[in-house]
This record gives C-alpha cells, structure tokens and sequence, in this order.
C-alpha cells in the first residue's frame, strides 16, 4: 500500500515522526512516501521558515519511517500527482487546511475516500518551539553570546548586546547572593542544633549535681523533710 504524507516540517520534531509512524503502521506493508513542500510555496501560504527547504528535506529522509521523499511537493494534491507516484492514500491530520482557492486543500480527497486522518500530538509543534525561543529570548541570546556567537549574526545593536549583559550580571549577581544566603542559614542551624545540644548537657549536668547534693548533705535533707511535712499537715487540714 503505498501511502503518502505530506507537509512543511520545520523544526522537524517528535510530533511530525509519530504522525509518520501512524501512517508507516496503518497497513501490514506500507511504502511510505513524504512530500515536502518548497520555500516559495510556504512562504506564500504560511509565512517564515526557520530551515529552508533542503534543510526541511534531509530532516525527514532521515526518519526511520519515511521510504521516500518527494521534494518541491504541491501544497494542493492533484490527480495527476496521485497517478504519477501511485498514491494509494494520503494522511495527514484532519484540521482544515487553507488555501487560496479552497479553504481545505484535503477536501477532494476526504469526499473520494482517499484520506486518512492521523492524531495529533499535543503539546508538541514548530510552533510552540519558536514561542519557547521567543519567550526566553534574552536567555537564549545570552546563551549564545557565551558560546562565542558574534552579536553581528545576532542581529543585535550595540544597545541591545549591552542591555543583556547589564541583565546577565545582575543575575549573576542575584545568584551568588543566594548562594551566600544558603550558606549562611546553613551555618545558623548547624550553630543553634550546638548550642542545643550544649545546652541540654548543661542542664542534664546540673540537675544530676543538684540531686547528688541534696543527697549528701543532711542540710538538704532536713529542709526536704521540712517540707514534705508541711505539705502533709496542709492536706490533713483539709
């Protein structure tokens, strides 16, 4: 059965290898065939690329899964693109996909039964990876300064390359702050469980002594005994 796939696959992750796997898996003997569209095409219908297209190509063919990669893929699936590959079905997830003359280029598959839609995975898309970059910009581009990365290929001005460092040694500094910190209150309860223990020493030391005393010195005893004796008289009263 031969089964063909077909996307942008930017950033190609473990989100695009599963839907492969799906389609790789549907049939007992499946030759599976990946199209991946070109830079002009993708531009036009969904906007910036991070890997151009033969970046986007070697990353799929790459995959375990795929048996065949088809390059410069149209971005609508003709008849005649079915007939000249041999293309028994075409999977892909089943979220509408847009074009300038159709608001489902899958749609004419979907009616001729020659669609089969594959799962999603959640949390994982080209999409939330470049959000993550952008979020952490400035970390990522202190990262990348520290590896030795000019700030020319950057794309940073003089300005902005300063702002992150003044913002990279101020959280160095923040950091060993509350390293220091750490250490401190580190050496605190280690100082106070000292003085605990010192201390319950002290007092065991002392009541042993005291008792020790009392029982040597018949002074003591007396006035032990003087005042057994009054609380006695105190209770016969009552």
């Amino acid at each position: 059965v031969r089964i063909y796939c077909d996307g942008v696959y930017d950033l190609f992750h473990y989100g695009h290898m599963r839907s492969l796997m799906q389609a790789k898996h549907l049939f007992p003997n499946v030759y599976l065939l990946v199209g991946v569209t070109n830079d002009c095409t993708t531009l036009q219908n969904k906007g910036s690329l991070v890997f151009n297209e033969h970046e986007r190509t070697e990353s799929v063919r790459h995959c375990r899964y795929v048996d065949e990669v088809i390059q410069d893929a149209p971005w609508s699936i003709t008849d005649a693109f079915i007939e000249a590959h041999r293309i028994d079905y075409v999977c892909h997830d089943n979220v509408p996909y847009s074009c300038a003359h159709t608001a489902d280029v899958y749609d004419s598959l979907k009616r001729a039964n020659k669609f089969i839609p594959t799962r999603r995975t959640l949390g994982i898309s080209t999409t939330n990876i470049i959000t993550k970059i952008v979020k952490d910009y400035d970390l990522f581009v202190r990262r990348q300064l520290e590896r030795g990365i000019n700030a020319d290929e950057l794309n940073l001005s003089f300005f902005k390359k300063e702002s992150i460092y003044v913002k990279n040694t101020i959280k160095n500094i923040e950091t060993d702050l509350m390293n220091e910190i750490r250490e401190i209150r580190d050496e605190l309860r280690i100082a106070l469980l000292y003085w605990e223990r010192v201390s319950n020493e002290m007092v065991s030391t002392f009541s042993h002594r005291f008792v020790r005393t009392v029982n040597e010195h018949s002074l003591f005893k007396r006035i032990f005994r003087k005042i057994v004796l009054m609380i006695e008289r105190k209770r016969g009263r009552q």
